[in-house]
């Protein structure tokens, strides 16, 4: 009996000890919650200030946490003490650290935060707020409703208290806490029961031992209860979010814009293995040398274009929103598949190509109503009247524009292989380099070939061209 009672004591320690998660913020006046933004060029977060009154916070940041040497906004929390931040002008897939202090005497008045940026690609990343309130379960009149699972979501087989199911927002630090008010609640279970056991041992029994041990039973089970519920009353009344886990956890989403051809679908279009890193960073240093480019140039497309490279990688700009195949796509009411819609009412529909569909021929079988981006430098290739806007489908068909090169008369399939496809993106680089406007300005290059000929004309160069131009002088630098 003993015993027993020492797990108990034991398990209601160890339940007072788990809950002040947030006592290792106690003594911080402002706590950062997590990231609910992130692009490759920014990221966004939130937080709530704590004793200060009037405070004016100035956002430090850098690339190490011994030198915070880039100032960011000045933020001013709201009337109920939350506040939310921004950091622009950051590189993709990069590690940034960052601190708020006060904007008066430069004191630092929160704990150092780390964050990754997304790369710079199609379908770069979304971080989504980790920190979220999950749905109650649904009643009608006075009767909870059956769990409908929604796209991504999952109904629990067997739902805690206000948690019936799990979506794809749903941080970890939500379910945990769940959890520990119904560890606090099924310390009291037990608890009552030992109180019960004990009562029952104290009045069955007329051994003066029995007795005592039946008190200590008691005792220790009421001493166990208080000790969990102070440590949650006592945390929740000086600060409420010391009982909540802000665990940080970001969730991401990733954009339907790229299908990644199979290993064995690419081998049996281009007769090659899909390529490694080494080769592909060769491959970049003699085309480099052969079409009288830069090496960076290169090594920055592979970077922003297929994340490093990714050889087997199809843009499919139907998906990408805000671009002239987007917009024909949502106005034609219908998928690759033949499946309709109404572009005005969805429009953040997805065409249905993937992976499945691509096939060994010249055109890969692909949408071809619409442009789409291959291999490692994504040349994109557009379909016949892409500038009119009157697009053919049956067969599907493809050009390159007059302003574009000619692509040497390759196909779309021809364009997963290595070696030719770093070539032509080479070219088209060093075409935009040549206009007017982009000539002595990479930036506005690097836009071009993103956005077209009228990036060499623009008053600045575009995101897209700023995060690329950042990866390019990196390059110069680390070589």
């Amino acid at each position: 009996m003993q015993k027993i009672q020492r797990i108990i004591f034991f398990f209601s320690l160890i339940v007072a000890i788990l809950m002040p998660h947030g006592l290792l913020h106690a003594d911080q006046q402002v706590i950062i919650y997590s990231i609910t933004e992130a692009t490759p060029t920014s990221f966004s977060f939130n937080g709530e200030v704590f004793e200060y009154q009037n405070l004016v916070m100035q956002v430090k940041y850098g690339t190490s946490t011994s030198s915070l040497d880039k100032t960011g906004q000045t933020i001013t929390p709201l009337s109920d003490n939350t506040f939310t931040g921004k950091i622009d002008g950051v590189l993709p897939n990069t590690t940034y650290y960052f601190e708020l202090y006060n904007a008066s005497n430069q004191e630092p008045v929160s704990d150092l935060k780390q964050f990754k940026t997304p790369d710079t690609a199609k379908g770069a990343v979304s971080g989504q707020d980790a920190d979220v309130n999950l749905p109650a379960a649904p009643t009608q009149n006075g009767e909870i409703i059956k769990c409908n699972e929604g796209a991504g979501e999952y109904c629990l087989l067997a739902p805690l208290p206000n948690i019936v199911k799990v979506t794809p927002t749903t941080g970890l630090g939500d379910y945990l806490n769940i959890v520990v008010k119904f560890t606090i609640g099924f310390a009291g279970v037990l608890a009552v029961v030992m109180i019960v056991l004990g009562g029952i041992t104290y009045m069955g029994s007329e051994s003066f031992t029995k007795k005592e041990d039946a008190k200590g039973m008691i005792g220790h089970a009421i001493g166990g209860l208080l000790l969990a519920l102070a440590a949650f009353l006592i945390l929740n009344t000086i600060n409420p979010n010391l009982v909540r886990l802000h665990l940080g956890i970001s969730t991401q989403s990733i954009a339907v814009e790229d299908i990644i051809i199979p290993d064995t679908v690419y081998q049996s279009i281009t007769g090659n293995a899909v390529p490694l890193p080494g080769a592909i960073d060769a491959a970049a240093h003699t085309v480099a040398t052969n079409t009288g480019i830069p090496y960076c140039v290169l090594h920055t497309l592979l970077q922003v274009e297929t994340k490093g490279g990714q050889a087997g990688q199809i843009g499919m700009d139907a998906n990408v929103k805000g671009t002239k195949s987007n917009k024909a796509f949502l106005n034609s009411g219908k998928t690759y598949k033949g499946v309709t819609f109404n572009g005005a009412s969805d429009p953040n529909k997805k065409n249905d190509v993937s992976k499945n569909e691509i096939t060994n021929t010249p055109g890969l079988g692909l949408d071809w109503r619409f442009s789409n981006g291959i291999g490692l430098v994504q040349v994109t290739f557009f379909p016949i009247g892409y500038d009119s806007g009157t697009y053919t489908t049956n067969p599907p068909s493809w050009e390159s524009r007059n302003t574009y090169p000619t692509r040497d008369g390759f196909t779309p399939a021809d364009m997963l292989d290595m070696t030719k496809n770093l070539t032509e993106g080479a070219k088209i680089w060093k075409y935009f380099n040549g206009l007017p406007g982009c000539t002595s300005d990479y930036a506005k290059t690097f836009s071009a070939y993103n956005g077209g000929n009228s990036m060499c004309s623009a008053s600045s160069p575009s995101a897209y061209g700023q995060n690329a131009y950042g990866i390019y002088q990196s390059c110069l630098t680390n070589g």
